[in-house]
């Protein structure tokens, strides 16, 4: 975990990836996150861009809305810069993808170098 946040503190920008379990991120990325609490100052003072990419079987709003809003939180409390979010409903296998998120994932991409 501290070579992890040692990367955190160089890095240019952080992506934050995730399928939604039960209205949440996997337990990984949010041990993941929640050890960023012991650099928060130092992390925080970089205003490090962040971008957020999301999957999700289901297509209504009801099962991401509780993760963005998570995200958005995490977003001011630690002083990021949100270059951008991909919430991709109805995403539960790789067939399942619709063609649009690929396009506005490399649109993310280009809009971010």
């Amino acid at each position: 975990m501290v070579k992890i946040l040692d990367e955190v503190e160089t890095a240019d920008m952080l992506v934050l990836a995730t399928p939604v379990y039960y209205f949440a991120m996997t337990a990984p990325l949010k041990a993941t996150i929640d050890r960023f609490y012991s650099r928060t100052g130092r992390i925080s003072r970089k205003r490090l861009r962040t971008a957020f990419i999301i999957t999700c079987w289901n297509t209504d709003n009801s099962r991401v809305e509780p993760l963005i809003v998570h995200y958005k939180k995490l977003v001011s409390y630690m002083n990021y810069k949100d270059e951008g979010m991909i919430v991709g409903k109805g995403c539960g296998t790789v067939g399942m993808m619709p063609e649009h998120f690929y396009k506005e994932a490399y649109e993310l991409g280009r809009k971010i170098k």
